[in-house]
């Protein structure tokens, strides 16, 4: 169950408190979770309350940044950030950066093809970025998108917070 903490999560708000409920409802389940919001409304915090009150707990909640990549490092990378998570949770921070050849990279870790090391990984992704208009301008691929889509949790930006 998540529970809001002064040091954690923050706000009253009907929509926030709809946004808190649907995070309860996902966390016990290997679903994976887009999180949608402004910078700084808490999109990591309540990654790491989704991964804490899931069943893969126990494993690991690796962080990966997805922008700034160096070009050589994009592959390797992320296969390690995906290894590392092994059994637990890949939190992809600002998932609408990640270039184009790490994002078919992603999507090949995910769908398990080639190379990709063994052991399920739940990922939760956040952006800042409305990811489907950058999917039909053509920067974000839409496969991708559906992937990580599938539960998608709109955090409210704080102004709209009591």
């Amino acid at each position: 169950m998540i529970e809001l903490k002064p040091q954690g999560l923050i706000g009253d708000s009907p929509a926030f408190r709809r946004v808190v409920k649907a995070a309860r409802m996902v966390a016990p389940t290997d679903a994976n979770v887009l999180l949608i919001g402004e910078g700084g409304t808490g999109k990591e915090v309540l990654a790491r309350e989704i991964h804490g009150s899931s069943r893969r707990a126990e494993g690991e909640l690796q962080v990966f940044e997805c922008t700034g990549i160096p070009r050589d490092e994009r592959d390797g990378g992320l296969d390690a950030a995906f290894r590392g998570a092994g059994g637990g949770t890949l939190f992809l921070r600002e998932v609408g950066e990640l270039p184009a050849d790490a994002q078919a990279r992603l999507l090949r870790l995910l769908e398990g093809g080639p190379g990709a090391p063994r052991g399920q990984v739940r990922i939760i992704a956040a952006t800042s970025r409305d990811l489907w208009q950058i999917v039909q301008t053509g920067e974000f691929r839409e496969d991708l998108y559906y992937r990580l889509c599938v539960v998608p949790l709109e955090l409210p930006p704080l102004r709209d917070r009591v």
